[in-house]
């Protein structure tokens, strides 16, 4: 059989793709085995550093007590309209402390204020107890008034 220039020109595409895909096809596959495999790296574990232990003494301490105390002072404040008791009006330590109350939820509506104090609803005028009465209900807590003077009870959560 003659091989003629028609015959040639048929088989020498198919056969330069597939010359090409095997080249493609080895060199991709080395290419995805490159990134696939994992690179060393060599890192180096930090020396740890030797921290003293403080010390506190009491010239240290009565420092922080000062600061800790200073702090406090400036941070406290009341919500608007609810003046703090001037000293005068604060009254010497009771016999017996004052009650402790809980302050569970508050309601601030359009025709009143209300509070759920121990489980009962209240609103402002009313008395929690025969020593105390409610002042203010605000939406940070409600003010009380009586013979612990004034006080804050605070929504519990």
């Amino acid at each position: 059989m003659k091989v003629g220039p028609f015959l040639l020109i048929l088989l020498i595409p198919p056969l330069l793709a597939l010359v090409v895909a095997y080249y493609a096809e080895s060199s991709l596959f080395k290419q995805l085995e490159s990134f696939a495999k994992p690179k060393r790296t060599s890192f180096q574990i930090p020396q740890m550093v030797n921290i003293p232990e403080p010390t506190f003494d009491r010239e240290n301490i009565k420092a922080l007590r000062r600061l800790f105390k200073e702090e406090e002072e400036r941070s406290f404040k009341t919500p608007r309209g609810v003046p703090l008791p001037k000293p005068a009006q604060r009254q010497e330590k009771q016999e017996k402390p004052p009650p402790s109350y809980t302050l569970s939820f508050v309601f601030l509506g359009p025709e009143g204020n209300y509070a759920i104090i121990n489980g009962r609803v209240f609103k402002e005028g009313d008395r929690v107890s025969p020593d105390e009465r409610i002042v203010k209900i605000t939406k940070e807590g409600v003010v009380l008034e009586g013979r612990w003077g004034r006080r804050w009870l605070y929504i519990n959560r």
